[in-house]
């Protein structure tokens, strides 16, 4: 089915200035982009397109929220989202991508699919460690039972070590 035109933005027929768009990422949104790393939640974009004679300098809010899985125990929860990304576009003779945050569309261009980079956005605004009971500090969030488990699969320290490995360990480098 595709995400059709949800996330395109005609900006040849926009005049020069300031224009507003609002966008909603879903669940659908995330299965259609087939390497989303987030599969459930809502997000809203709100983008503030700055557009000039051969530039557009496109600003991205996002907030919302994301299920994911918990780093430690695997407990699905929910977390709140929020971010703020800029994107430049540039009309030139070629289409070119080098930059992150600087794109080159051909002066034939005459609209810009921001699926990609709206995907992009929110994947860069996740924590990079999801642990719940970490930011509520009581623990209460997490597996107690998957923490145990996890726990007992932990090598033991209590095992006798190997004579050979300990003098290794006792040679310096310098």
């Amino acid at each position: 089915m595709g995400l059709g035109k949800r996330y395109v933005v005609p900006f040849a027929g926009l005049k020069a200035g300031t224009h507003q768009f609002e966008f909603e990422a879903d669940e659908k949104f995330f299965k259609e982009l087939k390497n989303a790393e987030v599969e459930t939640g809502k997000v809203l974009v709100n983008l503030s397109l700055i557009k000039q004679s051969t530039m557009m300098i496109l600003d991205f809010q996002i907030g919302g929220t994301f299920d994911v899985l918990c780093d430690r125990c695997a407990i699905p929860y929910g977390i709140p989202l929020k971010g703020r990304h800029q994107l430049i576009v540039k009309l030139g003779d070629e289409e070119q991508t080098g930059d992150d945050e600087v794109i080159t569309l051909p002066f034939s261009e005459s609209e810009i699919d921001l699926a990609p980079y709206i995907n992009e956005y929110i994947t860069l605004s996740l924590p990079a460690r999801k642990v719940p009971c970490e930011i509520l500090s009581d623990g209460t969030l997490c597996d107690l039972e998957m923490i145990e488990k996890l726990e007992n699969l932990k090598t033991k320290k209590d095992k006798p070590s190997d004579e050979r490995w300990d003098k290794l360990k006792n040679i310096k480098l310098t």
